[in-house]
C-alpha cells in the first residue's frame, strides 16, 4: 500500500489530537501545517518518511511541532510480463523507458520472476540501464527481458557511469535478442557496452550484439 503525503499526515494528526486531548472527534486538515519531509530508501522495497506536524486542535489552540514521526510505506514489487514501449506511457504492465523499469526494480523488487518484453518498432533506446541489488532477486525471481531485435544505445562522458547496460552486483537476469551498442567514438568518450561488476552472477546475454569502438575504451 502506498500512502500520500497528506493521508499521513492526517493520520498522524488524528492520533496526535487524540492523544493531546483525549477525544475522538476532529476534523482532519483544519489547522494543520507540517514543515519538512524526508523520503529514504530502507531494505525490501520499503520508503520512510519523517513528518513534523502541529495542529490547531480545540478551541484555536496551536500545538507545538510534534516530530519526528516516522512511517514506512511499500512500493510495488514486481511479477510476471510487462513490456517496454516508449510508444506508450509508464503505467500498469507497460514501462515508457529502460530506465523505468530500472526504477521501478531499485525502488520496488520482485514478488516472482520478472519477464520483460521490448517491443519490436519501439526503439532506439537511447538511455542506459543500470541494475543494482535487488530486493528479493534470487534464483526463483529472475529477470528476463527479451530485446526482439531492438537497440539499448548510450553515450557515456562519465567515468563512474561507462556502460550502456551494468549490473552491479544484479544477479539472475537473462537478456535475450537485444542490440546493446556504446555510442563514445572519442577519446573523452565511454564504449562500453555491458559491464558486470561488484560479484555480479548467474547472469546470461543469449543472442545479443554487443557494439562499440575501441576508440572509446581507455585502458585508465
Amino acid at each position: 500500500m502506498t500512502l500520500s503525503n497528506k493521508s499521513i499526515i492526517a493520520f498522524i494528526l488524528a492520533i496526535f489530537c487524540l492523544n493531546a486531548f483525549g477525544h475522538g472527534t476532529v476534523t482532519l486538515g483544519t489547522g494543520t501545517t507540517h514543515n519538512t519531509h524526508t523520503d529514504y530508501p530502507a531494505p525490501y522495497g520499503t520508503y520512510k518518511k519523517r513528518i513534523m506536524v502541529r495542529s490547531d486542535c480545540r478551541n484555536g489552540s496551536i500545538r507545538q511541532w510534534a516530530a519526528p514521526y516516522t512511517l514506512s510505506t511499500m512500493n510495488t514489487l514486481l511479477s510476471g510480463t510487462y513490456t517496454i514501449n516508449s510508444t506508450e506511457p509508464t503505467g500498469g504492465t507497460n514501462f515508457n523507458s529502460f530506465t523505468d523499469l530500472a526504477n521501478a526494480l531499485t525502488t520496488g523488487g520482485f514478488d516472482g520472476p520478472v519477464t520483460v518484453n521490448v517491443v519490436a518498432g519501439t526503439g532506439p533506446y537511447t538511455e542506459s540501464f543500470v541494475l543494482n541489488e535487488l530486493n528479493y532477486n534470487n534464483a526463483t525471481n529472475t529477470l528476463t527481458i527479451n530485446g526482439n531485435g531492438e537497440t539499448l544505445q548510450y553515450l557515456s562522458t562519465d567515468n563512474y557511469q561507462r556502460a550502456t547496460l551494468k549490473l552491479n552486483g544484479t544477479d539472475y537476469v537473462t537478456v535475450n535478442n537485444l542490440i546493446i551498442k556504446a555510442l563514445g567514438t572519442a577519446s573523452n568518450e565511454y564504449g562500453f557496452a555491458v559491464h558486470i561488476k561488484s560479484g555480479a552472477d548467474h547472469n546470461a546475454f543469449n543472442n545479443c550484439q554487443f557494439i562499440t569502438n575501441r576508440v572509446g575504451c581507455p585502458t585508465s
